[in-house]
Parts: C-alpha cells; sequence; structure tokens
C-alpha cells in the first residue's frame, strides 16, 4: 500500500507491475510507466486474476501495443473505488483501464486518456457499474471514423448512478 512506482518499463504486459493472480492496491502511484510489445498492455499495472483498487492514482501511463493505459484486469472481477486515471494512453483499448470481467468503480475520476481503438477512458469486456464517477475530456480513436465511447466502451450491460461525463471525443461514436 501507499507504492509509488515511477517511470518503469516491461518490454511485456505490466509497465510497473505484472501480477500473475489477484491484485491489492491500496493507496500508491504509478506515473509515467509504459508497456511495451505484449498485446496485453497495463501501462502502470498488468493483474491477471482480478483486482481490488483504492485511492490509488494512475497518471501518464502508455501501453505501447496494448490495452489499458493504465491498468489492465484480464480476468475475474474488479472493485475499485477513489481511484484516479489522468492521461493515460493505450495503442489498443481502453485508454485508462482495460477490464475483461465484471467492474464496479465507485467515486473515482477518468481524465485526459487516450485510447486508439475503443473506450477512451474504459473499456469493459463484462458488465460495468459506476457509481458517482466523473469522466471528462477522454478520447477513443486515433483518427475520423475509428474508436467508439469517448470515455466508456462495454460489451455488457452499464449501469451508472451519480456519474458526470463531459466534453470525452470519440472518432466514430459514443461521445460519452
Amino acid at each position: 500500500s501507499d507504492g509509488t512506482f515511477i517511470a518503469n518499463r516491461a518490454v511485456g504486459a505490466g509497465g510497473a507491475i505484472d501480477a500473475g493472480t489477484f491484485l491489492t492496491l491500496l493507496g500508491g502511484r504509478f506515473t509515467e510507466n509504459t508497456s511495451g510489445s505484449n498485446p496485453l498492455g497495463g501501462g502502470g499495472a498488468y493483474a491477471n486474476d482480478g483486482a481490488s483498487v483504492t485511492r490509488t492514482v494512475f497518471e501518464r501511463n502508455v501501453a505501447t501495443n496494448g490495452d489499458g493505459g493504465g491498468l489492465y484486469v484480464n480476468t475475474s472481477a474488479l472493485d475499485m473505488s477513489e481511484a484516479t486515471f489522468v492521461g493515460n494512453v493505450a495503442g489498443g483499448k481502453g485508454g485508462g483501464l482495460r477490464t475483461r470481467g465484471a467492474a464496479t468503480i465507485a467515486r473515482s475520476t477518468f481524465a485526459a486518456n487516450t485510447a486508439t481503438g475503443n473506450g477512451g477512458a474504459v473499456y469493459a469486456d463484462s458488465t460495468l457499474t459506476l457509481t458517482d464517477s466523473e469522466f471528462t475530456a477522454n478520447r477513443a480513436g486515433s483518427s475520423p471514423g475509428t474508436g467508439l465511447g469517448g470515455s466508456v466502451y462495454a460489451e455488457g450491460l452499464v449501469t451508472a448512478t451519480g456519474s458526470t461525463f463531459a466534453d470525452s471525443t470519440a472518432g466514430n461514436a459514443g461521445g460519452a
């Protein structure tokens, strides 16, 4: 808890952390970390079997050729609260976050994240529950006609309660 990870680089997944099992983050900061050629990504961190994230900041991380500029959660559920994702970039999907299992996100902020593909801030493969969270100035798509979901793209049911979506853009459809 409360660890700081700055300017780490990985050829594969997880610029700073590649967790083969469940990942628990309580506090801490991931800044300017980079994951390389692995298509899984996770510029800041990669979790292979679910994650719990509380009061953690992901800023200016990059998944060069993969998904989840800040964080990639590969399987199982994600439970997140009071997290901040700012200025992260994914060469694929989910500029801030890519999650493949059911995800619950509460009281979190996503701002100025960018994905070359879909989901400027968040790309979810399953159900996504958003509560009291803010999405501002996120971008999906590297050129006109590409990118769905400026802030959020989900393949499952999305439930948003008390959340704000503002000033995000998608190169194709679904600006918010």
